[in-house]
């Protein structure tokens, strides 16, 4: 358990909510055992949950590791750091 200064559980950290439900959450304790979308073709891993997820770790200040398949999938995800860093600046 990490805890901050003021004695929080810093893992507990709630950084998305996916509905009302009050544990249908992704903490920072998730976010760093690892995660993985997968789906099929058109599903939208990529535009729905990856963005969100990637907007996420950039609004928490932390970096990342995207594996594209497409070659035009690595400038999409360029693009949306460059937004989401601008947002922050």
């Amino acid at each position: 358990m990490i805890k901050t200064n003021n004695g929080v559980d810093f893992a507990s950290k709630v950084l998305l909510r996916f509905s009302d439900n009050p544990s249908d959450t992704w903490s920072i304790d998730d976010a760093v055992k690892g995660t993985s979308i997968m789906g099929g073709t058109g599903s939208g891993k990529t535009t729905a949950s990856g963005k969100r997820l990637a907007q996420t770790f950039l609004k928490e200040g932390w970096g990342g590791l995207i594996l594209c398949a497409k070659t035009d999938e690595a400038q999409l995800w360029r693009t949306t750091a460059r937004k989401q860093v601008g947002k922050m600046t």
